[in-house]
């Protein structure tokens, strides 16, 4: 039996031909992520959708691919591995992917949203900046 791992030759014939191989749960996902994104733009409701907890075969990763494409935004976060946050070509729709330290993939989502929750400072943070700040204004000389 040919298992598929993400890690694989994607020239390699049998990988390209599971890369086709779909379940069908794309399309629902889509028109899932369609409803939730008239739902952001009536009334502000954030929705994300965990694709891990959804059956689905590389073709349809390569369908959500397709018809979601890439925006403009990428970020990468390294905290207990890497976090991949990926703006879709369709605005206010996300990717956001989680690895741990060997690059295994932890989590999947899709999230309609105007700025993806890990993206966004906390206020603690923002509080500590403010005070980093100060200190760095009331001891660089120079500053008129």
């Amino acid at each position: 039996m040919y298992s598929h791992d993400s890690k694989s030759d994607p020239h390699d014939p049998v990988v390209e031909l599971f890369s086709y191989v779909a379940t069908g749960n794309a399309r629902p996902v889509l028109f899932q992520v369609r409803h939730a994104l008239a739902q952001l733009l009536t009334d502000g409701t954030e929705t994300t959708i965990d694709l891990g907890a959804i059956p689905f075969a590389p073709g349809d990763e390569r369908v959500l691919d397709e018809v979601l494409g890439n925006g403009e935004v990428k970020a990468t976060l390294t905290v207990l591995g890497a976090s991949h946050v990926q703006e879709t070509a369709i605005p206010g729709v996300w990717r956001v992917d989680h690895f741990n330290e060997t690059g295994e993939t932890q989590s999947r989502f899709i999230e309609v949203t105007f700025m993806p929750e890990i993206l966004k400072t906390q206020r603690e943070d923002a509080a500590l900046g403010l005070e980093t700040l100060t200190d760095r204004l009331n001891t660089t000389r120079g500053l008129n």
